[in-house]
């Protein structure tokens, strides 16, 4: 194999996943904070708010089959993503929403990002998936 291509067979991978995190990374109101978001609130509809300090509601029951649809409350730009990068979004502006439709039974944990930083973890929340 040429060793130009051998090469990029492995720089590719590891591009795709360095530029991933550099987008994932990071999503709260203060800078360099991280935080846990207790998970007593819960729901079971189909949408998610990106709001300043968490999503709301942090824990979504739903059955298999459901399209969740989160949508950006804040000024700031986010971007969410499952832990396990099943799904992402783009980045979202104030208004703007992204949706995933569920369709395997599972726990989904899933974060927020702050677009300009590379360093802030803000929140995370969780889909519970039942069949």
């Amino acid at each position: 194999m040429n060793k130009t291509l051998h090469g990029l067979r492995y720089f590719l991978p590891a591009l795709f996943i360095m530029l991933s995190l550099v987008t994932l990374v990071g999503c709260s109101g203060a800078s360099g904070a991280t935080s846990s978001t207790s998970s007593s609130q819960s729901g079971t509809g189909n949408s998610v708010d990106i709001n300043g300090s968490s999503f709301s509601p942090v824990t979504l029951n739903i059955k298999v089959g459901t399209t969740v649809t989160w949508t950006n409350k804040v000024s700031e730009t986010r971007q969410i993503a499952s832990d396990n990068y099943i799904f992402t979004s783009l980045p979202l502006e104030k208004g703007k929403t992204y949706s995933y439709t569920f369709d395997k039974a599972g726990t989904y944990k899933y974060h927020c990002t702050k677009v300009a930083s590379i360093s802030e973890t803000i929140y995370s929340g969780t889909v519970i998936v039942e069949p």
